[in-house]
């Protein structure tokens, strides 16, 4: 059975420490996680936290993002 098509709930907050404005958000992602792609380029982040479990194509997709 292939995992195409399988979704996963991907939470994000991000902050910008100049202004202290806090960003969060959660949304349904496929397993090439395009969504996580978009969000990552938007926000261009400094650096991330990842949390547990996370998933062998999340650290990859976010790894390969910054």
């Amino acid at each position: 059975m292939g995992t195409e098509g399988c979704e996963v709930k991907i939470g994000v907050v991000a902050i910008e420490v100049s202004t202290g404005e806090v960003v969060h958000g959660e949304f349904m992602d496929g397993v090439s996680r395009n969504g996580l792609e978009a969000v990552l380029l938007g926000l261009a982040p400094v650096e991330g936290i990842l949390g547990t479990p996370i998933s062998s194509a999340t650290e990859k997709g976010y790894l390969c993002g910054l």
